[in-house]
């Protein structure tokens, strides 16, 4: 299994790409670029609900299902097209709200990940006592259409992976791109 997870990972350390090593035996997700580590985070637990065929497999996360889509700021600076605009002179600046974040404590602790394949995986916080009611709710939603989706593919594989919280939420900004991730179950 080892032999075979390197070779799925010699292709990506000769590039210049960002990619994820979920090691689910060995109970850790690496982070790595050119294979050096950038980032290892500890699995506190996990629980594969249906097993990957074979146990060493290439994928790419094909939607990041969240309980909470969080929202930055993006503040534009004003146009300089050349023109004596009064407005362009004065240094206006426009606010917009995106879908996105990219400030790792914006990001969401409680996640699915949804992979080409259709394999799924579960990404949940240590404790969720932290979290106010609201946030209960709507995580006891994302669980529910989790196991709606397993239920719909139920020979697909998947998986629950608890991890601390901030670790988590590293993660899912590690996963932003959707890098390609090598998958060890």
């Amino acid at each position: 299994m080892e032999n075979r997870l390197l070779s799925l990972e010699l292709p990506l350390a000769k590039k210049s790409v960002l990619y994820a090593v979920f090691h689910l035996p060995a109970r850790s997700i690496q982070i790595k670029i050119r294979g050096e580590v950038l980032r290892e985070f500890k699995i506190l637990s996990v629980e594969t609900h249906h097993p990957w065929d074979p146990p060493v497999q290439k994928r790419t996360v094909e939607h990041c299902g969240i309980s909470n889509t969080p929202d930055r700021v993006i503040i534009n600076p004003p146009k300089k097209d050349g023109k004596e605009d009064e407005e362009a002179d004065t240094g206006t600046i426009v606010e917009e709200k995106l879908d996105d974040s990219f400030e790792i404590d914006d990001m969401p602790d409680f996640y699915s990940l949804e992979l080409d394949d259709g394999s799924l995986l579960l990404v949940l916080p240590r404790t969720e006592s932290h979290l106010r009611i609201g946030e209960r709710v709507s995580n006891a939603f994302v669980k529910a259409a989790f196991f709606a989706k397993r239920l719909r593919a139920f020979r697909s594989p998947s998986a629950t992976i608890i991890l601390e919280p901030q670790d988590a939420r590293s993660l899912y900004w590690a996963l932003l791109n959707a890098p390609p991730i090598l998958l060890s179950a």
